[in-house]
């Protein structure tokens, strides 16, 4: 543990207290994008301490927001008692279950209570976008050193991993992040939001994106470049947005169509997907092949040991093989019912997107454009949680737009004005 990174800790859990409601969310995404998920002190990352204290400030603050009406805020809970319920059907030898899925759920939940109390509006996302911006700038510049130089990685002063990690002659830049998939991903994810202030901060947008192109490409990993092409794909169909549901139909019947004409499930598409050479896309559909292989050891509760999945391991985990898929590895982890938590929280979400957009596409446009982002991201993050697993810090950014979503459900129309409306205002 170095000096720097109690340091920063420190810093920002001041921070948490001291700066404005409408920044309050800034700590924690400093936290996600700068620290690692390293212990500072037992059994509490930089990030747990802020979701700790940011909880306290809310709570004493009375901002906390959760409400039995709102379909998210009820599958969440569910989530977390799932988790921790799931402790039952595990064994202790590697750890205490409850203490290990109490501390999931804590970050989980966590995230998601912190992030819905700061996250109001589209006003906030708006700031959001812009924090984005900033914070991405070291992330790139870190990273780009190393992946240049092949040499020290800075955010190893904040917990972060200083193992040079080489494929094909190329260094891999890893940042504070568990590996440089889930880096260079995070940077992909970044620029939806991003997007959203284009027309009122143009300048910063730029700069927001190209911190985050290099971010992406310092990774020299091909989700995360998969992941940019997909959300990519779907801002563009904002211009043919009315549509969008016989796009679905299309994509959809396209998927049934080469699940019955080729001898491999339809999932092996992520196996010839390679960007950058020497891809492991093959692992990741094969991994979906074990994990309905053997559905009958994890559905209940999970499974301490999924070794026999793959033909090698992880020396770090020799009890498991690399589960590189968000969906199973929580299946792994509580099983079934946490798997199905996450997924029906993405279902509700997409509803609330799609009753958003019908709801201001008669009003303003400029809503249902923002509206249309996060349903953007959101699809993004659906199709990369079947090759990632975000078993570090990276969970924060995928539960601060959930927390969002839910609170889109109670964002109202604003009458969009006209030219000679605003010019009169």
């Amino acid at each position: 543990m170095s000096s720097t990174h109690i340091l920063l800790t420190v810093l920002l859990i001041i921070l948490q207290f001291v700066i404005p409601r409408k920044w309050a969310f800034l700590p924690l995404l400093i936290a996600g994008l700068h620290t690692s998920s390293l212990q500072v002190i037992p059994s509490f990352s930089t990030a747990r301490l802020i979701i700790f204290f940011g909880m306290a400030r809310i709570i004493l603050t009375g901002q906390l927001s959760w409400s039995r009406s709102n379909p998210i805020d009820k599958i969440m809970f569910f989530w977390g008692f799932v988790c921790i319920l799931s402790s039952i059907g595990h064994d202790p030898t590697s750890g205490n279950p409850w203490v290990i899925r109490a501390r999931m759920a804590f970050d989980v939940v966590g995230t998601y209570l912190y992030a819905k109390a700061y996250l109001k509006d589209f006003d906030d996302y708006k700031r959001l976008a812009k924090a984005a911006c900033f914070a991405s700038i070291p992330l790139a510049l870190g990273m780009t050193y190393t992946k240049l130089t092949g040499g020290f990685n800075i955010y190893s002063l904040f917990g972060g991993s200083n193992f040079l990690l080489v494929r094909n002659g190329t260094a891999r830049a890893i940042g504070p992040f568990g590996t440089p998939i889930l880096a260079g991903t995070i940077g992909a994810l970044l620029i939806p939001t991003i997007i959203t202030i284009w027309n009122e901060n143009k300048k910063t947008a730029i700069l927001g994106i190209i911190s985050c192109m290099g971010i992406v490409l310092s990774a020299g990993s091909s989700t995360p470049i998969g992941a940019l092409i997909i959300c990519s794909w779907a801002l563009m169909l904002w211009r043919w947005r009315q549509y969008t549901g016989k796009i679905t139909a299309l994509c959809v019947s396209m998927l049934i169509f080469i699940q019955l004409v080729k001898d491999r499930p339809v999932w092996y598409l992520i196996a010839i997907t390679d960007f950058v050479g020497g891809s492991t896309g093959w692992h990741r559909a094969y991994l979906i092949d074990m994990a309905v292989r053997y559905f009958d050891e994890w559905w209940l509760w999970g499974s301490d040991y999924t070794r026999h999945w793959m033909p090698y391991g992880l020396p770090s985990v020799p009890e498991h093989c690399d589960l590189t898929n968000y969906y199973i590895n929580l299946g792994v982890f509580g099983g079934v019912p946490l798997m199905l938590a996450l997924i029906l929280v993405i279902v509700k979400s997409f509803k609330i997107i799609r009753m958003k957009i019908r709801e201001f596409r008669p009003v303003d446009t400029r809503q249902e454009f923002l509206t249309w982002t996060v349903g953007s991201l959101l699809f993004t993050h659906t199709l990369t949680c079947l090759t990632i697993s975000y078993f570090d810090q990276s969970y924060i950014i995928f539960y601060f737009l959930i927390a969002f979503i839910a609170n889109l459900k109670d964002v109202p129309p604003e009458e969009e004005l006209l030219p000679n409306q605003a010019v009169a205002a």
